[in-house]
């Protein structure tokens, strides 16, 4: 829990190098959402004209939002 909250809050370091991948910059994640979200359209289980760039990013941040919830209940 405190590792994967490190790895977010490493985001908004401006010390990291270049190759450093925090949270957000991870480039597979966004492709494994996208194909999973495609998927769902073609099974008709997620609408067709839905904006999947939009989903995507409400997908992450409610992702990454409920470690917050997580690691105060785990204090």
């Amino acid at each position: 829990m405190r590792l994967f909250l490190s790895h977010i809050a490493a985001a908004y370091d401006w010390t990291l190098t270049e190759d450093a991948r925090p949270f957000g910059r991870n480039v597979r994640f966004p492709d494994i959402i996208r194909s999973i979200l495609e998927d769902g359209v073609a099974a008709g289980d997620v609408r067709a004209d839905v904006d999947l760039s939009e989903v995507m990013a409400l997908l992450v941040g409610a992702y990454a939002w409920t470690y917050r919830l997580a690691i105060t209940v785990t204090k």
